[in-house]
């Protein structure tokens, strides 16, 4: 051990004045370390009503936009003021002022948010991070009768209201009536008025449905022989028969479904053209004649479809005879035969259509 000198004292005064200068400036860095640290540092000055979201979770949807903490900031001045239900921000951001209005103070968040991410760093946004929304649930299947005819929806999601008819409210027609139909059918036809008596005979059409309800159709009607007798010798007389065609035009209108039948109403109107045949009886000579048919007819079908193809029907229709038929014997004044002014005609048969 040596003593030391003047010099030795001051250059140890002067080392332990450094050392003392040193350990001060660490314990003052090291707190403004600390305060300076990126994750302590606001990236926005907010105020907002308590209702709304805190700075923390509006902090957090911009970390979530940019996908990192960024640092350094605050970035913006933002004030959120209520509105009744809704919300109104203003944000400064520099020397530039935005203003946003929105239903919720939740929008006002993720638009001012978003708004601030792009201030941030418009390279680095991550936006679509959110999941997908689930997709809607699938739509439940229309209910079916059998034979393929389909229930219209019911509005509303409770199954319980679907409709028990095929058809939309206020309509006659089902949805899958198809735009053309081919009808054809077959029947036994009964007339009062064009023959001497109450007669019987055969009926075939054939029509087609066009433009909705309309129905065109050709027919003909087959009257046989029926005789009529002369009042002041009854053993004369002459048998009287009736071939006619017509066209008619009509309305086949669905008012019911039940299951795999349908049923229809078809007002109809006709016009009759054909020929009354008469051969004379009782005389030594048999002479024969024939005579125009002219008429026109009005009246009603009803008729019910089976499985859509097979249908019955029965019609019922007022007959109007525009040129009357009339047969004399030769040799007597008296007419042995003459159509009525007005008969009626009544027709049941089968159906066969188209799909």
């Amino acid at each position: 051990m040596r003593a030391e000198g003047p010099r030795g004292r001051i250059r140890a005064f002067w080392h332990g004045i450094r050392g003392v200068a040193v350990v001060a400036c660490l314990a003052l860095a090291l707190p403004a370390q600390a305060q300076d640290s990126p994750a302590d540092v606001p990236l926005v000055a907010w105020e907002a009503p308590p209702t709304c979201p805190s700075r923390a979770v509006f902090e957090a949807e911009v970390e979530r936009i940019l996908g990192r903490r960024p640092s350094g900031g605050p970035y913006a001045d933002i004030t959120v003021v209520a509105h009744g239900e809704r919300h109104t921000a203003v944000l400064v951001l520099g020397a530039r002022r935005r203003r946003i209005e929105g239903a919720s103070c939740e929008a006002i968040v993720r638009a001012s948010a978003l708004i601030v991410a792009l201030e941030i760093d418009p390279d680095a946004l991550s936006i679509g991070d959110e999941p997908e929304p689930p997709p809607p649930p699938p739509e439940p299947p229309l209910a079916e009768l059998e034979g393929g005819v389909e229930l219209d929806r019911a509005v509303g999601p409770d199954p319980a209201r679907r409709l028990a008819s095929p058809f939309p409210p206020g309509s006659t027609r089902g949805p899958t009536e198809p735009p053309f139909r081919f009808l054809g059918g077959a029947g036994l036809a009964l007339d009062s008025g064009a023959m001497p008596g109450l007669a019987p005979g055969v009926w075939l059409g054939a029509s087609g449905r066009v433009a909705g309800l309309l129905e065109l159709g050709l027919e003909v009607r087959i009257l046989p022989e029926q005789r009529a007798r002369l009042a002041p010798r009854p053993q004369v007389g002459a048998d009287v028969s009736l071939v006619a065609g017509r066209v008619r035009v009509g309305l086949g209108i669905v008012v019911a479904r039940l299951g795999v039948a349908s049923f229809e109403v078809a007002p109809l109107v006709a016009l009759e053209l054909g020929s009354v045949s008469g051969t004379a009886v009782g005389l030594m000579t048999p002479l024969s004649a024939s005579s125009l048919w002219l008429a026109a007819d009005a009246g009603m079908e009803l008729r019910a479809f089976f499985w859509d193809a097979l249908g019955v029907f029965v019609r019922g229709e007022l007959e109007i005879t525009l040129k009357r038929s009339s047969f004399v014997v030769e040799g007597y004044s008296t007419p042995v035969f003459r159509a009525d002014d007005a008969g009626f005609v009544g027709i049941a048969g089968i159906l066969l259509r188209t799909s």
